[in-house]
This record gives C-alpha cells, structure tokens and sequence, in this order.
C-alpha cells in the first residue's frame, strides 16, 4: 500500500477547498432530512399507496442511488451504512407489495431495472468487502446465466422483455390487455405499433375494437423474444465478475454481446431492437428489424438505444440509409461536341476569395477603430507588444458606439435584393 505523507505546510487553505467541504457538509444535512421526513425506521419509504400493474420498483430505489457515490466522494462516515440500512428497508417493503421475490425484482424491462440498479451496484462499489452484497452480486448475475430459464443458449437471447427472479414475465403488463386513448400520459409516445390493421392515429384508439387490437398486439408481439435494452442485463454478471473473476460470467457477457453485434453486421452496421423467439430478427414484426420493446419506435425511441449524442447522429445516418432505398445519382447531362464525344458543360471556376488578416477585417468592419489605431513604424515586421490587445480594445469600443440600424432595415435590405435594387412592397 501506497502511503502519501504532507510534509509542506499550508498557510491558507485555497478556496476550491473550503467550498468543497461546504458542499460535502450542505449534502449531509440534505440526506439526514430526507431520512428523518421520508423513511421509516426499518429504512423503508413512508408509502401509504398501492402499486399498480408490474411498474414501480424503480421509483422506490432511485431517492438513494447516489448515497453511497457521496460516501465515496468525501461524505458522511455513516452515510454507507444508512444505504445499505434503506437498500435492504426498500427490498423488504418491495416484496411485501409482491414486486420483489428473493431481494430482486419478479420480472420487468430493463428499461426500468436500469434505474433500479444503480443504487444496488453503487453499494457492490463502495464496499466490495461487504460480504452480504457480495453474495447478493452473484446470486443476481446467475439469473441471467444458462439454465436459469430468462436466457436460451440456442438462440443467445433473453427470452423476453420482462424477466427478472420469477424468470420470463411474458406480455406487457395486464393493464394493456386493451390499449385505450384515454391515457394522456402515453400519447406524447404515440402509437406503439404502426400496422395493426384499424388503428391509424391515436384518435382511432377511442374505438374498443381497435383498443382491444391493439392491446392484443402488443401482448404478442411486444411481450416476447429479445430486445435490444435487453443488453443492459449484462451489469449483473460484470457486477459480480469484478469481485472474483469467474470466467462463466464474463463468456456469457461476451456471447450475449456478440451476438447483437452480428446481428447489427447484418443489418448494415444498424443495431436491430428485436429477435423473436426462434433467434431471427424481426421475426415478429413482419422481418422489420425496429418496432421492439423499448426499441427504435416506441415508447422512447432513440434515446433508449443512442444514449450518446454523436452515437444518435450516426446511428440515425446509418438506419436512414438501410431503411430506404438508396435513390439513383443524378448525372449531370452531358453535351456533345463536334466530335460526337461527351464533355462536361462549362463551369466559371470558383475565384478563390482573398483572405483577409485579423486586422484588415477589423478595419473593414469598423472604420473608426481603423483610424484610431496606430500606424505601424516603417520596416517593423511584427506588431510592436500590445498592439494586438489595442487593436481589440478599440475595435470592442466601436461596437459599442456603433448605432443601432433603425427598425426595419434588415427588412427593407432583403426587398431590396429580391427585388433587384427595386423596392418591394
């Protein structure tokens, strides 16, 4: 081990430093109210509700995701044993509500366990001695492992969308079995499947049958196979491969992941987000390799897939180009000569624009500060020290006393030029 030993004195303490303790110490009585106001002795949430459907486990964990980073960072000595206090506090409320069977949750997307997860994982961070949590770590990963019923070797897909400790949740959820029009919260999504037969707008869900079919679609065609927010399940087994290593959890990581890196390879370098049961892409979405859970299309879209900004264009310019078909070049018409020989039509060269010098464009730009500038001495090659600076200085003056253009004058300029030096009304 390493030991640094501080042998300069400080004299004053800098003032990064005393704002940072500030900042650890605003944190910690943040976290204590909320303790004290929110959470109930045994370390659950003072929930009086019900839950509804499969959705909420997220919601339960993520007010205490980031206590055990701020341990990390500088916080509270106890700040670690209050997480992991409210972590096991949580689980236990979570089952009492049937949502979590044997500390993980029964079976949902990974949408959803993703946000579920950070604050268990931070916990595994934090305190890899724990060995309660490490335990928890591996019984976790081999959920997901073969043989566990959520993963199928044969196809390297997790089997459905909604998996979890009660394994495979085939469907989306009982509280879809008829997809209505009157759930405001779920418009702004849109349709969540684009060719069932009947449903053309979201307006066209206020009709029963229509509600019904596309309910019934959903729970098919959406509830079953792989998805690609599926690969987020990988955290577990990298989670529990950190403490010791075991290659049976990072080779499953590796096939799981490969396998959608070949299925993207095959589809142009676009990632697909769905395979269906039999291990084929678009398998149940009439060979279209967008319309999966949490996929391309519904509910969020590209966010779910693209989480980094550049990664969004690219992937956007790629699936743009394989969705449609690519359009023939349009050549130029070529003309002929005396000879009969093609030959391109004439183009004026572009005549290259001079390039002007920092100080020719200020001049142009503002005349005054021009003439108030020194003139250069005779034979002197470079500026003498500070003239640049003075340049600046007295080019930001002339902005700053340049008068306004009257209203309207950008305008009249445009009607000027559109018109060929005629006004236009």
């Amino acid at each position: 081990m390493i030991r640094i030993s501080a042998t300069v004195p400080v004299r004053a303490l800098p003032r990064w430093a005393l704002l940072e303790r500030e900042l650890l110490a605003r944190l910690d009585r943040a976290w204590r109210t909320f303790e004290s106001r929110f959470c109930e002795p045994d370390g659950r949430l003072r929930y009086r509700g019900r839950m509804y459907g499969r959705d909420g486990v997220d919601d339960f964990y993520e007010p205490f995701f980031n206590w055990p980073v701020l341990y990390r960072l500088g916080g509270a000595g106890d700040l670690l044993d209050a997480a992991k206090h409210h972590w096991e506090g949580v689980t236990r409320q979570l089952a009492g509500f049937g949502f979590v069977r044997e500390e993980y949750e029964v079976g949902y997307d990974w949408f959803h366990q993703g946000e579920s997860l950070p604050f268990f994982l931070a916990i595994c961070a934090a305190d890899p001695a724990d060995a309660a949590f490490r335990a928890r770590a591996r019984r976790f990963a081999e959920l997901y492992l073969p043989g566990a019923g959520n993963y199928d070797p044969a196809t390297r897909t997790i089997v459905a969308p909604h998996t979890g400790s009660g394994g495979p949740r085939w469907g989306v959820g009982e509280d879809w079995e008829e997809y209505r029009a009157d759930q405001p919260g779920m418009e702004i999504y849109g349709l969540p499947l684009l060719d069932v037969p009947g449903v053309r707008t979201w307006d066209d869900l206020r009709d029963p049958a229509a509600a019904r079919a596309m309910g019934r679609a959903m729970q098919e065609r959406m509830g079953r196979g792989d998805t690609a927010v599926n690969l987020a399940a990988t955290t577990l087994a990298t989670n529990a491969w950190l403490y010791d290593h075991d290659p049976r959890l990072s080779d499953w990581v590796i096939e799981y992941v490969d396998a959608w890196r070949e299925r993207a390879a095959a589809n142009g370098g676009v990632l697909p987000d769905n395979v269906g049961p039999g291990g084929t892409v678009g398998e149940l979405h009439g060979g279209a390799w967008y319309g999966g859970h949490y996929g391309w299309t519904w509910p969020h879209g590209l966010h779910s897939i693209a989480p980094r900004r550049h990664g969004r264009r690219a992937q956007l310019r790629r699936a743009h180009r394989h969705a449609r078909p690519a359009r023939p070049r349009r050549r130029h018409p070529r003309r002929r000569d005396g000879a009969g020989r093609g030959r391109r039509p004439h183009r004026h060269p572009r005549q290259p624009r001079p390039r002007l010098g920092r100080t020719a464009r200020r001049r142009r730009q503002h005349p005054r500060a021009a003439r108030a500038l020194p003139a250069r001495p005779a034979g002197l090659v470079r500026p003498a020290p500070g003239a640049a600076r003075a340049r600046a200085v007295a080019g930001v003056g002339a902005r700053r006393r340049r008068a306004r253009p009257p209203p309207g004058a950008a305008a009249r300029r445009l009607r000027l030029r559109l018109g060929g030096g005629a006004l236009v009304p």
